[in-house]
Order: C-alpha cells, then structure tokens, then sequence
C-alpha cells in the first residue's frame, strides 16, 4: 500500500488505463493498492518457502509510476 498525491493518483490511472489486468482498489481511507497478476517463482517443490521472485508485465510506464511512489513513501535515513 502507497500513499498517494492527488497528481501521482492522475497520473498512475493512466498508466493503468493502457495495462491489461491492472486495478486500484480501496485500502482504507488514506491508501490504495495496485493488484495486478503475476506468477511466484521460487525452487522447484518448495511452494511454500516465501523466498522467491513475483514476475509480472507491467509496461515501463506503469512500473516507473508505482516505482516512484514506492520510493517516495519510504523513510528518508539519516547518516550520523
């Protein structure tokens, strides 16, 4: 879930518009999510290790979009 900016929000509806199987639902009141389909990848009989790689087909657009509000909404670290 990503906090999102009334501009950011504009501009990620419409890279989802051109993306197939991309939705936003309703989080709560303050956030949203991006569903979209994928598959998990992880070793071979071992389904249920949580170690692994989700690959899905986003378009540059879209993964740049939520990639950069990802970034945004992470904690700034400060170096003492």
């Amino acid at each position: 879930m990503l906090e999102v900016d009334p501009l950011q929000l504009m501009t990620l509806q419409m890279a989802i518009a051109s993306a197939e199987n991309v939705f936003l639902a309703n989080a709560d009141w303050d956030y949203l999510e991006v569903n979209f389909s994928g598959i998990w990848i992880t070793q071979r009989f071992r389904s249920e290790l949580a170690e692994g790689v989700f690959v899905a087909t986003l378009g540059d657009r879209l993964e740049a979009n939520i990639y950069n509000i990802w970034q945004q909404n992470q904690p700034q670290l400060t170096l003492i």
